[in-house]
């Protein structure tokens, strides 16, 4: 529109035309706001960070130079005390007068170091022949059957174990070079699916006891994020306990999905963001991430006028909370919202709420009402041993799902995404608890050889 233009449209409707001006600049602001945003004040990860953005995280540098500080006492590998091999080196000549030490006297220990090495990996061939008999009785040709154990495909179960392990971190298609280059094993990308296939079927079990057993639990970290699909967008969702994780790729965020995930009767904690998905249950049985709190008070800080304000005193209250309350746990308690350690902090950072949802910007309204009808998630991290304040568990273990989406491009087919959840599922908890990987899915694979259920994953007893 020209400025004649709105010359004459001021004179016929001048109502209109401040509306728009209003509407433009509420849209300006908005698309301001987007082009501000990064990992400090919006749930991007630090990844998508440019170089030029200003390092926000709140944490005041402490003056000393990275890297171990004097007086630390470093990690060195240890020596393990019967090594596979030993090669002694006695010197050939004398470092003195340079005459021969070939009939020399030993003096004193030998000075050791041990060097760690990977043999040549080739894989074995073994041919296993079946063969044929006559029946001396009836004249019948019998072929023996396959034994127990033995594979009716061309891979053994450790081979297979290693090629599902790389799986976690390659697309079929580097598997298959990886394999073909590092153990002499032809193998495409169509061969390591259909590995992914059968050893999908061998984790169907496990994957179900976690996922049965994840929605009893007291403490439950929740998040999802988008997964791909062939012209699809689709989602990953995970929940999480320090001992399991559970993932699952559905087509959709509804909340039904977190209903299945854990159950529609879940009894426990959740910690989660604020996604609307999970507001089916109370308040009181949620913790919200003062992770993201503390980054969408950044972002309003990163407006102008009254809202930056606002947006910076939330921070300061924030931080000033998470700051006393860590105080507490390194003391060995547990301070609860309204006793005096809390209490001042907790009446300040809901004054500032209530003004900020008293504001004339709709947005900052919404957002600090929403708090508001939130309150009681805020705080049960000062009232619920061992419940975390953030839900960076959640968000740890959901990162690699969405590095190997970037690495494979996604699934394709709805065996893949069983094949993906029950992977993801069993690598997570098997790092949670301090498992090896490899040797678990070499115990599930020959277990499924001999028709037996993988073993458990689920955590001992104390």
């Amino acid at each position: 529109m020209r400025r004649e233009e709105i010359r004459a449209e001021l004179g016929r409707d001048p109502e209109g035309v401040i509306d728009l001006v209003v509407s433009l600049l509420a849209e300006v602001e908005e698309l301001k706001r987007r082009l501000g945003q990064d990992s400090s004040n919006s749930s991007r990860p630090p990844s998508s960070d440019p170089p030029q953005t200003p390092k926000r995280s709140g944490r005041k540098g402490s003056g000393r130079k990275p890297g171990g500080q004097p007086g630390h006492e470093g990690h060195r590998r240890r020596m393990v005390s019967k090594p596979d091999a030993t090669v002694e080196h006695p010197p050939e000549s004398c470092g003195g007068c340079g005459g021969d030490l070939a009939g020399g006297e030993p003096v004193g220990e030998p000075v050791s170091h041990q060097v760690w090495e990977l043999p040549a990996v080739v894989c074995l061939v073994t041919e296993h022949r079946r063969l044929r008999r006559r029946c001396g009785g009836c004249g019948k040709v019998t072929l023996a059957e396959v034994p127990p154990g033995v594979p009716a495909g061309a891979f053994g179960p450790n081979l297979c174990a290693t090629v599902i392990g790389l799986c976690a971190h390659m697309s079929r298609e580097q598997v298959a070079l990886f394999v073909s280059d590092n153990f002499g094993c032809a193998m495409s990308a169509a061969t390591v699916e259909a590995i992914c296939k059968r050893a999908s079927g061998a984790l169907a079990g496990t994957y179900d006891e976690l996922a049965d057993t994840v929605r009893s639990e007291p403490l439950v970290h929740a998040d999802e994020t988008g997964w791909l699909w062939p012209s699809q967008r689709r989602w990953a969702w995970l929940a999480s306990t320090d001992q399991i994780a559970v993932y699952r790729l559905t087509d959709t965020r509804a909340a039904r999905v977190a209903k299945e995930l854990l159950g529609e009767d879940f009894a426990g904690m959740l910690i989660s963001d604020r996604y609307g998905g999970y507001a089916w249950l109370s308040p009181a049985q949620r913790q919200a991430c003062w992770a993201h709190l503390l980054r969408d008070f950044q972002a309003l800080a990163d407006r102008g006028g009254r809202v930056a304000r606002l947006g910076r005193a939330l921070k300061k209250t924030a931080g000033e909370i998470l700051e006393r309350h860590g105080e507490h746990l390194a003391a060995g308690r547990l301070v609860a919202w309204h006793e005096p350690g809390l209490v001042d902090l907790h009446h300040r950072l809901m004054d500032q709420l209530e003004q900020g949802s008293r504001m004339r910007d709709d947005k900052t309204s919404r957002f600090c009402g929403g708090l508001l009808d939130l309150w009681p998630a805020l705080w049960n991290f000062t009232e619920t041993p061992g419940l975390d304040a953030t839900n960076n568990r959640a968000e740890r273990a959901l990162r690699f799902a969405v590095l190997l989406r970037k690495r494979s491009g996604g699934t394709r087919t709805d065996h893949g995404d069983r094949h993906i959840e029950r992977l993801l599922t069993v690598r997570e908890t098997c790092r949670l608890q301090n498992r090896s990987l490899h040797d678990y899915l070499l115990t599930a694979i020959t277990a499924a050889l001999h028709g037996k259920q993988a073993p458990s994953l689920l955590p001992a007893g104390p």
